[in-house]
């Protein structure tokens, strides 16, 4: 299910979902967070949007984890161990930071469902006051701003994974 669809790597579909809508849902969550009058109008594409990013979360993780099995066949013992391939080293790297970003991906929808839920617990449009609901805010932005950092650093390392031999290995085309 998460390894090939139509002959390419279900990881290389999927993951454009994460890397796109999970940054805009963790935005949006600071946002519901920070502002409450602006609360009614975001809590349900907040929802969505932590849906959506905690699930593109979860399959781009395992479909990633299928891809590097592909690419690194012995991916259990050369991950123990190391590798002298710059080109394996970079796979591993990136799947270690993979796997970070799909477990902030769903936490951040977990944290975000309970904190938006809970907030529409509120009676009669008043807004609750206290240390709960600034806790509630405050771990809404940490996990929010976890996810943001997380998504970056992983797409970084497996853009440069993807991309960084082939590109060295030419020159700019003329007029650049």
């Amino acid at each position: 299910m998460f390894d090939v669809i139509f002959g390419l790597p279900v990881h290389i579909l999927v993951l454009h979902a994460y890397v796109v809508l999970g940054p805009i849902a963790a935005l949006a969550a600071i946002a519901h967070a920070v502002r409450p009058s602006w609360r009614p109008v975001l809590k349900w594409p907040v929802v969505v949007l932590a849906v959506v990013a905690g699930v593109s979360a979860f399959v781009t993780k395992e479909s990633g984890e299928r891809l590097a099995g592909r690419l690194v066949p012995d991916l259990g013992t050369v991950a123990r161990r190391g590798s002298a391939d710059p080109q394996v080293q970079a796979i591993l790297d990136h799947s270690e930071l993979g796997d970070l970003a799909g477990a902030v991906g769903i936490l951040f929808m977990l944290v975000v469902l309970a904190a938006v839920l809970w907030a529409l617990r509120s009676r009669g449009g008043k807004q609750p006051h206290g240390v709960l609901p600034v806790s509630a805010a405050v771990l809404v932005i940490v996990v929010s701003l976890g996810l943001l950092g997380s998504v970056v650093y992983a797409g970084h390392t497996g853009a440069s994974a993807a991309w960084r031999a082939r590109i060295a290995a030419t020159s700019p085309a003329a007029g650049n």
